[in-house]
C-alpha cells in the first residue's frame, strides 16, 4: 500500500513495520528477531504498527512465522547477543525469563540490573566483547570497569541470586549454550535465596 512506502535519501523503501514483517516472513527466525528487537529498542517502530503490518500481509507466504517473530520481539533487548540469547531460550522451551530485570536489595532499592532474570533465582549475563568498554565511567580504566563489574556481581549474589554468564562463543554453539543454561538454572533452583527480590523494568 502507498502508506507503507517512505523516502530515505531519495529512495522509496518500505516503512519499518512493513520491512520487519517482510524480513520475518522470508529470512531466518533469529535474524528477524534481532532486527525487530533493535527497531523496538530504538523506538523506530511500535507494536501497533507491527500489528497493522501483519494484518495487511495476511495470506502472504510466511505470515505464520512472522506472527511468531512479532510475538517474541522485546525492545528491552539491548544488543544482538541478548536478542540471539532470547531466541535460543525460546526455541529450547526456557520460560519465565525477563529481560533487563532490576535486582533489589533487602531495603527494596535497586542494586543492579540483569540482562536476564529468571523467576527461579537466576540472573543471566551476556558478555559481549564491547560490554565493559561501552559502560566505562569517565576516567575509568578497563581494569577499573572490570573491578566494578566484579563488585556488582558480588552484590547480586549477596542478594540471593545465582549468576550465569555466557559469551559469543556460547551462542555459536547452541547445544552448549542450552546445556549450560539449564545446568545454571537447576543450580539456582537449589541454592537461590527465597528472600531475593526483583522487579521488571
Amino acid at each position: 500500500m502507498a502508506d507503507e512506502l517512505v523516502v530515505q535519501q531519495g529512495i522509496r523503501v518500505t516503512n519499518v513495520a512493513r520491512t520487519i514483517v517482510d524480513i520475518a516472513r522470508s529470512e531466518m527466525f533469529e535474524q528477524a528477531v534481532v532486527v525487530g528487537d533493535a527497531a523496538l529498542h530504538r523506538n523506530a517502530v511500535t507494536r501497533a504498527a507491527l500489528a497493522i503490518a501483519l494484518e495487511r500481509a495476511r495470506g502472504r507466504v510466511g505470515i505464520p512465522r512472522a506472527r511468531e517473530v512479532v510475538r517474541l520481539l522485546d525492545g528491552r533487548s539491548e544488543s544482538v547477543g541478548e536478542s540471539r540469547s532470547r531466541v535460543l531460550m525460546h526455541m529450547s522451551g526456557i520460560q519465565d525469563v525477563h529481560p533487563q530485570g532490576a535486582i533489589l536489595g533487602p531495603d527494596g532499592t535497586i542494586i543492579a540490573r540483569g540482562d536476564f532474570v529468571h523467576d527461579d533465582g537466576l540472573v543471566g549475563e551476556f558478555d559481549g566483547m564491547g560490554k565493559y568498554a561501552k559502560h566505562r565511567l569517565p576516567g575509568e580504566t578497563p581494569g577499573d570497569a572490570l573491578a566494578r563489574e566484579k563488585r556488582r556481581e558480588d552484590a547480586i549474589r549477596a542478594a540471593g541470586w545465582h549468576v550465569h554468564r555466557w559469551t559469543w562463543a556460547d551462542l555459536h554453539d547452541p547445544d552448549r549454550f542450552i546445556e549450560r543454561f539449564w545446568s545454571a538454572l537447576e543450580h539456582a533452583r537449589r541454592h537461590a535465596s527465597p528472600e531475593r527480590q526483583w522487579r521488571a523494568t
